[in-house]
């Protein structure tokens, strides 16, 4: 039995449950609820980096520092194929060396913000944080004494906690989305108190601990006594200190003033060079990235700038900092400074830095006055963020999520004119950088609605506008918009449209093979699979059979010979083997396949099932009749084992 894909194809139509969360990357406004007659806000993440962020002056002591994107591509195949050894002898590098990235983010950070949440980041569906979560605990459960398994674990649930909450107002949280997230951050504690008994020791304990006990609504004081175990234990991890002064915000538990009079502090109590890029740090936080900036800043600006300074001298400087940096010189009036970090940033503008568009324009605008107007004048300091949400998003959502229950209940006629509603909204609204995933998502749940009911003209009208939308904004080669390729290629699959398919493919391949991030692309062997498939079922072996090989090596040497991926590649090549009569080469292909599918999901598994059924077939074709009637009293037993309704 050829495992093809199926479960892909599956796992494709969870996306037509999507529904943006979007404060949760920076996207949206933040949403606040109330609490002893105070704002509280859903988290706006203190450290969300942006996909574009981009290397400047890499080095460190001469030797050249990774960017970003890079650290991250090396470790999302781990996570991905279950490597957990990998993973945590990467977490034990990057803790005993406090190696960073571009910029001066901690590795560690980087590497449990990556295995704590799905792949798909904000689109991930409930079974998406299911599965993550299930990933998490069979890292637990194989390696207990593993401290980063269980903090990422924690930090997963609460991820999962803020995903049932949503983002809206706390009076548009329904009492068993309440009791969800209760729970679920609930999870999260006790994953933190089992990860304390452990003998490592991890400042990301710390951190995670800081957006438990905000969750969870800890007194101030208590928060404090977290903080300074956080400093006593690395006082060079500064994210810890990020989230400390978020707490101190006026829409958590401080008051206006707070969280400026700890950067203060905090900078006296490190000192030094460590000072004063914590205290840049904590100045890109508290007026750059969440809530309304204040028209007269208190925080020093020279600080700041000396602090910006220390991080490009020890760090460099990557494009998401620099632009805090300039947003901060517009907002201190700076015109000479902010026009010098303005000509770095260039068209690299970042959403997490300026807000909006317009404002970033208005700052290059204020910065480089136009003579002809005499320098006109433009606020001076960064225009607010509207504290409501908007209505627009609001909205669509609504259609979105109705949309996704016609379409599951097989109204098809209310699912086409909701899912028709819903694309109009988006096509208003996602100029607007705060909403721009809503076009590119309704396209593709939309396309996937039609295909599902064979619609395939419809659907591929709807994917070709995907791909266009994501490449003019992330580029030809970001996920997005691989992924929106993937699904075009897929749906002609569907639809036996194989020479359709098949320039898709081609073209997948072609970019993940043209420099890609870190050397490789973690996902060139699915492209190149997803081209062997088309050229297999057309039954043209001789292109198929060498796709086919070299995603299985690929993949191979990218996440090991024991990853959950490695049956798949397996069961497509043995297949092909014996397809072509080459029983000799498939047998030892489908002996392994068996071995992982045992050792992945248990030794009566529906996938082992498949791999003994294959073994029966090809001990037959081989004319092994004792061999494969022992496969088949394998089986047998299995099968009769199950429960039957």
């Amino acid at each position: 039995m050829r495992t093809r894909r199926a479960v892909f194809l599956l796992g494709l139509w969870t996306l037509l449950s999507v529904v943006a969360w979007a404060q949760d990357k920076g996207l949206g406004n933040v949403a606040r609820e109330t609490r002893g007659g105070k704002s509280v806000g859903n988290p706006c993440p203190p450290e969300k980096t942006c996909d574009r962020s981009q290397t400047l002056t890499p080095t460190l002591g001469g030797q050249v520092l990774e960017g970003e994107q890079q650290y991250r591509a090396e470790i999302q195949p781990l996570i991905e194929g279950s490597r957990f050894d990998s993973l945590d002898k990467a977490a034990d590098r990057a803790r005993s060396s406090k190696e960073r990235v571009t910029g001066g983010t901690w590795k560690l950070y980087l590497l449990y913000e990556v295995v704590s949440q799905p792949m798909s980041g904000d689109s991930a569906t409930d079974r998406e944080w299911t599965e993550r979560l299930g990933q998490l605990n069979r890292w637990v459960a194989a390696r207990p004494q593993s401290i980063t398994a269980r903090v990422a674990l924690a930090q997963a649930y609460l991820g999962y906690a803020w995903f049932a909450r949503g983002g809206g107002y706390a009076d548009t949280v329904s009492g068993s989305d309440w009791e969800l997230f209760r729970a679920r951050a609930g999870q999260a504690s006790d994953a933190l108190k089992e990860a304390q008994n452990l003998s490592a020791k991890c400042p990301q304990f710390h951190l995670v601990t800081l957006q438990v006990a905000r969750a969870q609504s800890w007194p101030l004081d208590a928060m404090r006594e977290v903080f300074e175990r956080a400093f006593a234990f690395e006082p060079s991890y500064y994210h810890c200190y990020r989230e400390f002064a978020y707490s101190l915000f006026p829409q958590w538990f401080g008051q206006e003033g707070d969280a400026e009079a700890f950067a203060e502090e905090l900078a006296r109590r490190i000192g030094g060079k460590e000072g004063a890029f914590v205290y840049f740090e904590l100045a890109s936080l508290i007026y750059c990235q969440c809530g309304t900036p204040p028209e007269h800043p208190t925080l020093s600006w020279p600080k700041i700038q000396e602090g910006f300074a220390v991080m490009e001298e020890k760090y460099g400087a990557s494009m998401i900092k620099i632009n805090r940096f300039a947003a901060l010189a517009y907002l201190y009036k700076d015109r000479t400074v902010a026009k010098r970090a303005l000509e770095r940033v260039g068209e690299n503008w970042e959403i997490a830095a300026w807000g909006k568009r317009s404002t970033f324009d208005q700052a290059r605008a204020w910065a480089q006055p136009d003579p002809r107007v005499g320098g006109a004048a433009v606020p001076s300091a960064v225009p607010p963020v509207p504290a409501a949400p908007d209505p627009r998003v609001v909205q669509w959502q609504a259609d979105m999520t109705a949309a996704q229950k016609a379409a599951f209940s097989r109204q098809f006629e209310q699912g086409e004119k909701l899912y028709g509603r819903a694309l109009q909204e988006a096509e208003r609204i996602s100029p607007d950088p705060y909403t721009y995933y809503t076009l590119p998502a309704t396209l593709q749940a939309f396309a996937l609605f039609y295909a599902h009911q064979g619609k395939f003209p419809a659907a591929e009208r709807l994917l070709r506008r995907e791909i266009e939308v994501c490449e003019q904004r992330s580029g030809k080669r970001a996920f997005d918009t691989m992924n929106a390729r993937r699904n075009l290629a897929m749906t002609y699959m569907m639809n036996r449209d194989y020479k359709s398919a098949e320039p898709i493919a081609r073209e997948m391949v072609e970019i993940a093979e043209h420099n890609p991030p870190a050397g490789y692309d973690p996902l060139q062997p699915e492209w190149l699979d997803l081209l062997a498939e088309i050229y297999d079922a057309q039954q043209q072996f001789e292109k198929a059979q060498p796709l086919y090989e070299r995603a299985l090596a690929l993949d191979e040497k990218l996440q090991g010979p024991d990853s959950i991926t490695i049956p798949v590649r397996l069961d497509h090549l043995g297949a092909l083997y014996r397809a072509e009569g080459a029983f000799d080469k498939a047998e030892p292909l489908f002996r392994r396949k068996l071995d992982l599918d045992e050792l992945h999901d248990g030794k009566s598994s529906p996938a082992v099932l498949g791999a003994l059924s294959q073994l029966v077939d090809l001990m037959k074709k081989m004319g092994r009749q004792q061999e494969a009637a022992q496969f088949q009293q394998r089986w047998d037993a299995i099968e009769k084992a199950q429960p039957h309704p």
